[in-house]
């Protein structure tokens, strides 16, 4: 059976005071630090492993706990629910499905995350049903949603080992519908794009982005793909930017140019929604669409093999295979 812990507001600081063990959010919430094994989320007060971890859930647990989230939340309609539901990730014969968290190393004595439920080696499998895709997003998400307003619910689906699926809920206001115009990057794949029209792969030098030969070195080819999303707000869009591995710049459309430039500031690690650097990709298939989100109407694509990376107008979803890719992550091809 599912345990659902709702928490107070008062007991997180929505009403300007701090009750003893919990740290007030309005204050900060400190800044993200990662290192090979952890990330610490500072002033929140967990540790959490980078590796992510598969558990076993109840499918019927699941989806009762899915419909009480969408209940509990007077602005959500039906298509935001589906949209925003958590994966039910991979079947067992058993009735028993295989979901991924985070798992937490160690929570601070008197922090916000003592407070607010969590505890040593809890996996948290969603935050505010989004399924977790990596360390670093569940902390870039709780940073995010704790500072847009100190009224803001914060809901997590854990795993806790003997004790099976918790839900820990503070009870604040819904910030699904709101708006959020900085987009944060939950997870990076090293990857190699082939254009669909002449079956070769996307390379770049520092000054040219084109298309690989045979000549082309293999390390040229490789792209790590920056994985964004809105933390508030439903978004069923997907964003990305591409880093080239081997010069460490990225893909950026000037005037309508496709170019290769320094990082963006912070290293990307959020980008504003109208970045130069910021790509909606769209899905047809097992081909994708790199649609420059400051370029409507228009995707990255090759007008001719031998030519530069160019923008071509296209209709979305598009047909032309000229801007057509199949990406591939480094260890599928």
């Amino acid at each position: 059976m599912t345990t659902i812990y709702q928490k107070i507001r008062k007991a997180f600081g929505s009403n300007g005071s701090v009750d003893s063990g919990c740290h007030d959010v309005q204050g900060g919430i400190g800044a993200v630090i990662t290192s090979g094994t952890c990330t610490f989320v500072d002033k929140i007060g967990i540790k959490l492993d980078e590796n992510l971890y598969k558990v076993r859930v109840d499918k019927e647990q699941t989806i009762s706990n899915r419909n009480s989230a969408s209940s509990s939340s007077s602005s959500s309609n039906s298509s935001s629910n589906s949209s925003s539901g958590v994966d039910d990730g991979g079947d067992c014969a058993d009735g028993v499905i295989i979901r991924e968290g985070a798992k937490i190393t160690e929570v601070g004595w008197e922090t916000y995350a003592h407070g607010f439920g969590l505890r040593d080696d809890d996996i948290i499998i969603s935050v505010n049903n989004k399924p977790v895709l990596s360390a670093a997003m569940v902390a870039s998400m709780i940073q995010r949603i704790l500072k847009h307003s100190k009224n803001s619910q914060l809901r997590m689906e854990i795993h806790r080992r003997e004790r099976g699926l918790i839900i820990l809920d503070n009870g604040g206001d819904d910030v699904s519908a709101s708006d959020d115009d900085e987009l944060i990057c939950i997870d990076n794949t090293k990857s190699k794009l082939k254009n669909v029209r002449y079956s070769k792969y996307l390379y770049a030098t520092s000054s040219k982005i084109g298309l690989s030969n045979f000549r082309t070195p293999l390390e040229d080819k490789f792209f790590t793909i920056k994985h964004y999303a809105k933390v508030i707000g439903d978004a069923d869009e997907r964003f990305i930017a591409l880093k080239h591995n081997k010069t460490n710049r990225w893909v950026r459309i000037d005037s309508g140019i496709v170019t290769l430039q320094p990082p963006p500031p912070g290293d990307g690690h959020t980008l504003p929604i109208d970045s130069n650097y910021l790509i909606n990709v769209t899905s047809s298939g097992t081909n994708e669409t790199l649609q420059p989100v400051n370029e409507p109407g228009r995707a990255i694509g090759f007008e001719r093999r031998r030519r530069a990376a160019t923008l071509i107008s296209t209709p979305i979803p598009a047909t032309n295979k000229k801007v057509l890719f199949r990406i591939y992550t480094s260890d599928s091809h």
